[in-house]
């Protein structure tokens, strides 16, 4: 049962560690274009069609 959860922990450590990175990654992306947006949601003017 020992190894189990020092298997457990390792792979909450890891998890940790990638949830740091990808914050960190994250926080570093500009911020998005709001008017990009905008364009391209009035562009697509029936979005259930995208999916038949």
């Amino acid at each position: 049962m020992d190894s189990l959860d020092a298997e457990i922990d390792a792979l909450a450590r890891r998890i940790e560690r990638q949830i740091r990175r990808n914050e960190a990654r994250l926080a570093e992306l500009p911020d998005f274009d709001r008017e990009w947006r905008e364009a391209a949601t009035a562009s697509v003017s029936d979005t259930d069609r995208l999916f038949l």
